[in-house]
C-alpha cells in the first residue's frame, strides 16, 4: 500500500513539474521575439539567452505566440539600445501579426452593401419605368391595344414577383434581370406596331 501512495505521488510530482517548467505559446513566441528584437540592425550578432518571460499582460493572451513575440521584439530592442553614433541600418522592426483589419474589413463590407443597395434602386426604377410606360400607351381606346397592355403589364409583375428566385438562379446576376425586362418590354413595342 505504502509502495502505491509512494508512486503516485512520484507520477503526480513529476506531472507538476512538465507543467511547471513547459512553455506556453507565449513563453515560445517571447523567447524568438526577444532574439529577433535583441539583433535588429545588428551585423553578426548572437543574442543572448531571453530571459524569464513576463506575466501576459490583460490585453494579451498567454495562448498567442504573437502576442509573446511582439512584447519579446519590444524587451529585446530596449536591452540593446544601439550605440550614440549612427550605424547602417538594414531594415525597420517587423511585428508578427497575421490578423485582419476589422475596420478595412468593415468598410468594405458596408462598400458592398452601398453598391448592393444602389443596383436594387437602379433595376427598381427600370421595372416602374417600363411597367409606366407601357401603362401609359396611347391606344385610342382599342379593345386590341388594352388587351395587349394588360397582357405585358402581367408579365413586368410576374418578372418582379419571381426576381428573387431569378437571382438567386443566377448568382445575383441583376442584369440578367434586366435583360428580360427589356426583352418584354421590346416585345409589347413590336406587338403594337404589328397592329
Amino acid at each position: 500500500m505504502r509502495n502505491n501512495i509512494k508512486v503516485f505521488l512520484s507520477i503526480g510530482f513529476t506531472f507538476i513539474l512538465n507543467l511547471y517548467f513547459s512553455q506556453s505559446r507565449f513563453d515560445s513566441g517571447y523567447s524568438k521575439g526577444y532574439s529577433s528584437g535583441y539583433c535588429q540592425d545588428k551585423i553578426n550578432c548572437i543574442s543572448p539567452i531571453s530571459p524569464i518571460p513576463p506575466i501576459p499582460s490583460v490585453n494579451e493572451s498567454s495562448d498567442s505566440y504573437k502576442d509573446g513575440y511582439n512584447r519579446g521584439f519590444k524587451d529585446g530592442l530596449e536591452n540593446n539600445k544601439p550605440e550614440s553614433r549612427d550605424r547602417y541600418k538594414t531594415s525597420k522592426p517587423k511585428f508578427y501579426n497575421n490578423e485582419r483589419n476589422s475596420n478595412s474589413t468593415n468598410e468594405l463590407l458596408l462598400m458592398l452593401l452601398k453598391k448592393k443597395k444602389e443596383t436594387e434602386e437602379k433595376v427598381n426604377q427600370n421595372f416602374q419605368q417600363a411597367y409606366s410606360d407601357i401603362e401609359n400607351y396611347e391606344d385610342n381606346k382599342s379593345e386590341e391595344i388594352i388587351n395587349l397592355k394588360t397582357q405585358y403589364l402581367n408579365k413586368i409583375e410576374n418578372l418582379a414577383n419571381n426576381s428573387s428566385k431569378i437571382l438567386k438562379s443566377t448568382n445575383g446576376n441583376y442584369q440578367h434581370l434586366l435583360n428580360l425586362l427589356q426583352d418584354i418590354y421590346d416585345e409589347f413595342y413590336e406587338k403594337v406596331q404589328q397592329k
